[in-house]
Order: structure tokens, then sequence, then C-alpha cells
């Protein structure tokens, strides 16, 4: 659940309360592509997680990217789509940049997926990939990892076993994180 879902919100403004004030940090928000309703709702939550509204930057092909943001929050969705939606905007290395400069990464379902070393458990979780894509490299932030959105520990369990043995081996750790829960990790 993202930050624009009333559950989401409270799990995501619990995880952020304890990194302190917010005021003159900025935060990059990536909605779904061609979803304006979302855009709004975006923009609203971040003002009251605490951003000011000259530090909230919600994309769109016409805005002008900073250097560096202190919070990136990539949307959940379809994880092909987004993870394409990226692509195509060249948003996947300075995400990544903004990442590894000491950004905290706020992925909300897709987007947790998109963090990881790629997104083939996509499939697993019933995602169609109606654009195509063929390339399924993730941002890679999670060293060799991947999270798998709203599972739980014992729900896990029993997804890997549905899985390939050969799609299970290929990731060094494999995170869950239930609806119920958010996941820090430090990168």
């Amino acid at each position: 659940k993202g930050i624009e879902d009333e559950r989401g919100f409270e799990l995501v403004a619990k995880a952020l309360h304890k990194e302190g004030d917010k005021s003159g940090k900025t935060i990059f928000l990536l909605p779904p592509p061609e979803r304006d309703s979302v855009k709004e709702k975006l923009f609203q939550a971040a003002i009251s997680l605490g951003f000011k509204e000259s530090d909230i930057t919600v994309f769109s092909e016409c805005v002008e990217l900073k250097e560096c943001y202190d919070y990136v929050y990539i949307t959940a969705g379809n994880t092909f789509e987004i993870l394409q939606y990226m692509r195509d905007n060249s948003l996947c290395e300075p995400i990544r940049n903004w990442v590894l400069q000491g950004a905290t990464y706020i992925g909300a379902s897709a987007g947790a997926l998109i963090a990881g070393r790629d997104i083939e458990f996509a499939y697993d979780l019933r995602d169609k990939n109606f654009i195509g894509m063929t390339e399924y490299a993730g941002l890679d932030l999670l060293d060799g990892g991947v999270v798998v959105p709203h599972r739980n520990r014992k729900q896990l369990g029993t997804f890997l076993e549905l899985c390939s043995p050969e799609l299970v081996a290929r990731y060094k750790t494999i995170y869950c994180v239930s609806d119920e829960r958010s996941l820090l990790l430090e990168i």
C-alpha cells in the first residue's frame, strides 16, 4: 500500500517519524504513469508527512529534477509498467544515485520490488507484462537481494515453494513485507 492509501500512509508516517523533522528535506514522488488523480494525492500525502510544498517534486515529463533528494517514493501499481516508465524517462540512474548518496527509498508494492536485483517475481505476484518487457533488471539497491511485497514470513515460504528453484537461488537475500508492515533497510 502506498502513501496515497490511508493504511499505507499510516505505515510510512510511522516509519518516517523516527527520522525526525522533514522541514528543509526534499522528496521525489513517482506516481503511476497517466494517473493524474494520484499525483495530487501523493502531493497532499507528502505535505501531511511534514514536507514543505517547495520541497516536493511529483514527477511528470516536464518537471525539472533536483541534483539530489532526501527521500524517494516509488508508487504501487503494475511493476512492469512503472519500471518501464522509469526507464523511458531516464529515472533509474538518478534514483539509484540519490539512494546511494543517502536518500531514503520508499517503495510501495511495485516500488519495493523495483528496488531489488530484478522484478521477475512480479509474474508470480500476478502482475501482467502487457508492455512486453524482456529486460527485468531493477535498481539493485539491495546488493543482489529482492523484496517480495504483500507477504508475511509464512506466506513468503509458501510463495517461494511455488516459484522455480532457479529463480529463488538467483537472489542473495529475499525480504518480505506484508500489507500490515513497513520494511526499513539501511543501504
